[in-house]
């Protein structure tokens, strides 16, 4: 709804019959201010990390745990047990989970050992529940397959070295 182009607006209320042209454009606005609401939202990971610990600390903290929580949309969970499983801070994990762009998620994800599986179950919780692949998800999927774990270890450890740089600045 957000990135929806005002060419799209235009096909919509053309189609709209007159009498329903308000309440189409109220709707819009109702929509796009839930959308931005939700995605502005702050998140509270403290049980999330609380919770994901204490499976790691279990030894049951793997990718397949972390392919269902990814299934499942709970992006919290999901966001923490990418970081511990890769080694990488959460403040490296979480901008990457709300960035528009996908191709940063692959480098804790090699690190991490997932398979394409668990990759593309990362991906979509980044999607409105039952939304399609990005455009582009077939490219990413070949991008992951050509990346090293060696080469996303070394970009995971210069994101984290110019994280802690910018805290301590």
């Amino acid at each position: 709804m957000l990135r929806a182009s005002e060419a799209v607006r235009s096909r919509l209320l053309s189609r709209t019959p007159p009498e329903f042209q308000d309440e189409v454009h109220r709707a819009l606005g109702a929509a796009v201010d839930a959308v931005d609401r939700e995605s502005s939202k702050p998140r509270d990971f403290k049980a999330a990390k609380a919770f994901v610990e204490l499976l790691r600390e279990k030894g049951e903290l793997n990718e397949g745990t972390l392919f269902e929580f990814a299934r499942k949309r709970k992006y919290e969970e999901t966001a923490v047990a990418l970081s511990l499983l890769s080694s990488a801070a959460l403040e490296i994990i979480t901008p990457l989970m709300k960035s528009p762009m996908d191709e940063g998620l692959l480098i804790p994800c090699k690190v991490a050992d997932c398979t394409w599986e668990t990759v593309s179950a990362i991906l979509a919780t980044k999607l409105r529940p039952g939304a399609a692949p990005k455009p582009g998800h077939e490219r990413l999927k070949i991008d992951f397959q050509k990346l090293s774990k060696a080469n996303a270890q070394r970009l995971l450890r210069f994101w984290q070295v110019r994280e802690v740089s910018a805290r301590s600045a």
